[in-house]
């Protein structure tokens, strides 16, 4: 398995220090490493257009996050509660079109459930093979409309 960045609970983890996986390396591995015991914590995406806003480190992105710029950068991190310690990674996804879809998480660990319901509402990303994609946050309706933001 590649090398994840492992971290201790509550230490921060800047994103351009995250390994970057193709997105068919980090299906694989995070159902091997479920697998093996380690648990979902968390799932999400950060948009090209809200890389470079925060303040310190992460307003001059690194390389890593260059090659998010045109897409959606995903986090996943996993809890290792045997050894204490957090594994984390990412991915790029293209924001539209072709290869906005990958391999639902939720079909080989269920945990992933909310998160990429999450992610489906937030960046339209298709988890595909995910057997319910209802809205977390916004009524179906207002999705419709594209009344969120």
């Amino acid at each position: 398995m590649s090398g994840w960045l492992k971290l201790p609970s509550g230490e921060p983890a800047l994103l351009d220090r995250l390994p970057l996986l193709t997105m068919g390396e980090l299906v694989a591995e995070v159902v091997a490493r479920c697998e093996e015991g380690e648990r979902p914590v968390a799932f999400f995406g950060v948009s090209e257009a809200d890389l470079g806003k925060r303040g310190g480190a992460e307003s001059e992105p690194g390389e890593r996050l260059e090659a998010a710029r045109e897409g959606i950068l995903l986090v996943v991190a996993l809890a290792d509660d045997r050894a204490s310690l957090l594994s984390l990674a990412s991915a790029r996804l293209p924001r539209s079109g072709r290869g906005s879809t990958y391999p639902a998480l939720t079909s080989y660990v269920p945990a992933f459930h909310h998160f990429e319901r999450e992610l489906h509402e937030e960046f339209g990303v298709e988890p595909s093979g995910h057997p319910w994609l209802k809205p977390v946050r916004y009524p179906a309706r207002a999705l419709a409309r594209g009344d969120h933001p």
